[in-house]
């Protein structure tokens, strides 16, 4: 079936643009970070990989007219793999002859990353400077780092239970 095959690699490639979309979220928190303390970064790949897309970003920017950031770019790949992968989905179980059977643990992981996912999406506002919480306990390393990296970790695990769930009932 079509539907589930695309819902499939729309899944998979979303696994893999949720892990791009983390590292340099992370290399953009410590770019702000070291551009204010004029220190080292603490995540060093995460950092390098950031400063790298910011320096590729920028470039095509220049040919293109537009001024953009690294991090403006990795979000809105992000949303669009995020927004196919559900329309997929979506369709998917519109065209499905079965319903799926789903399975708690499943929903579970769906549940939980779209609960993580809306809770860093309201951190991310309100720890962003010039926010209400910057120089306080929300706007740390240790808060926003552990946020994402759950968030991430519950999102993969819950697309890859769905990518077995679409398998197990298009088979």
């Amino acid at each position: 079936m079509a539907a589930g095959r695309t819902s499939i690699a729309a899944l998979g490639v979303l696994m893999v643009v949720e892990v791009i979309h983390l590292f340099l979220a992370i290399g953009y928190y410590e770019d702000r970070i070291t551009v204010v303390t004029h220190g080292l970064p603490d995540v060093w790949p995460a950092a390098f990989a950031y400063a790298l897309s910011d320096h590729v970003v920028d470039e095509l920017g220049h040919v293109s007219g537009l001024a953009v950031e690294a991090n403006t770019v990795s979000g809105l790949i992000w949303l669009t793999s995020m927004t196919v992968a559900v329309t997929a989905v979506a369709m998917w179980l519109r065209r499905v002859p079965v319903r799926p059977r789903w399975d708690k643990a499943t929903l579970g992981w769906l549940t939980g990353a779209v609960v993580l996912k809306v809770v860093s999406a309201v951190y991310n506002t309100v720890a962003a400077p010039p926010g209400p919480s910057v120089g306080g306990v929300l706007a740390t390393r240790p808060v926003a780092y552990s946020l994402w990296m759950v968030s991430t970790v519950v999102l993969v695990v819950a697309a890859w239970r769905l990518m077995r769930t679409i398998q197990r009932t298009t088979r």
